[in-house]
């Protein structure tokens, strides 16, 4: 929400005993503080909240459903992005259409590592790059 993925921040919120085992096996220092810093003040920025929401409530139902249309299987998502299953066909396999969307300078994430190997997750972006998306992915997938 916050756009900070890069400065590997996050928490976590749990039962006592999980955090504790958390707690256990984490590197020290494993935050810089700058990060922690700039974490903070992005947790009392009321209005990037409210507009973040209120951009992907409108946003992430127009792509699923963009996306759908265009033949891919979208899975119900209440995140900023969109798991979407390629659909089978012997000419065309998930890398084929991040190949094409790079070239097109849209990038989408392959979840091979989590078994997906015909997924992809796709992140709901600005109203141009989400329309460009879906443009491009009806080009190869036509």
């Amino acid at each position: 929400m916050h756009g900070l993925a890069g400065l590997r921040v996050g928490w976590g919120y749990g039962p006592a005993t999980v955090i504790e085992a958390v707690n256990a096996i984490r590197g020290a220092f494993n935050v810089s503080l700058p990060a922690q810093l700039t974490a903070a003040a992005a947790l009392s920025d009321a209005g990037h909240e409210e507009a973040t929401f209120a951009h992907n409530a409108q946003w992430l139902p127009w792509l699923s459903r963009e996306l759908e249309r265009v033949g891919l299987r979208v899975y119900p998502s209440v995140c900023n992005f969109v798991l979407a299953r390629v659909p089978t066909d012997p000419s065309l396999g998930t890398q084929a259409v991040i190949d094409h969307l790079a070239r097109r300078g849209i990038l989408v994430k392959a979840v091979t590592d989590y078994g997906l190997s015909d997924c992809l997750r796709i992140t709901v972006g600005r109203e141009e790059e989400n329309k460009a998306l879906v443009v491009a992915l009806a080009e190869i997938l036509g």
